[in-house]
């Protein structure tokens, strides 16, 4: 049998050891799925859950590490890898992570609580809005589902930002998000974002 596909069936009993809780097959597993497919981040992924599972977190961590940098679509490693960046004050990495986790819509909840984490510190407020200026459909969404998580204040202040930094933000959202700033009785955000739908509507 190829070694891609005995890695593969070694991943799922590694994954249905961790549901049913049971540490060492799930180790072993992962542990043989890594052997036999070590490039895909979900391998790294699996075992680092269950390295976690079994208590040991460097192995964990090491996993983590490595899978958030093989695969930028494999959410739980990108989650991970976000807010340990996030604590270290390393905020372009925490951006990035938290980008690719709102540009694959995983982890949608979790990644926009970072940003709003993130956008309370200056330094990470200016690299957001660099990432907010750049390329990308994410910030289409993002720009009204933040509202939930963000303060206002912080949110208004970082579209202005990225708005000055020549982003071209999408009218619809803009003006969506501005009419519901301002019916909340934020008049502070509300204003900055009048700013911003002028400057890009």
């Amino acid at each position: 049998m190829p070694d891609s596909i005995s890695g593969n069936a070694a991943r799922e009993r590694s994954k249905l050891a961790l549901q049913m809780a049971d540490t060492e097959v799930a180790v072993e597993e992962a542990q043989t799925q890594v052997g036999l497919r070590p490039m895909p981040a979900e391998s790294l992924t699996v075992l680092a859950l269950a390295s976690l599972q079994a208590g040991d977190a460097e192995t964990a961590r090491k996993g983590l590490e490595a899978a958030s940098q093989r695969g930028w679509r494999e959410p739980i490693s990108q989650l991970a890898s976000a807010q340990s960046a996030l604590e270290q004050g390393a905020y372009p990495v925490a951006s990035q992570r938290i980008v690719a986790l709102l540009s694959t819509g995983n982890l949608r909840e979790p990644a926009l609580g970072m940003l709003a984490e993130l956008i309370t510190i200056p330094r990470g407020r200016e690299i957001m809005a660099a990432r907010i200026a750049g390329p990308g459909r994410w910030q289409v969404s993002t720009i009204t589902q933040a509202q939930k998580f963000v303060d206002p204040n912080d949110w208004a202040a970082t579209l202005a930002l990225a708005s000055r930094k020549g982003a071209t933000l999408p009218c619809a959202p803009l003006q969506l998000l501005q009419t519901r700033t301002e019916r909340e009785g934020e008049a502070e955000s509300a204003e900055v974002l009048t700013f911003v739908v002028e400057r890009s509507c």
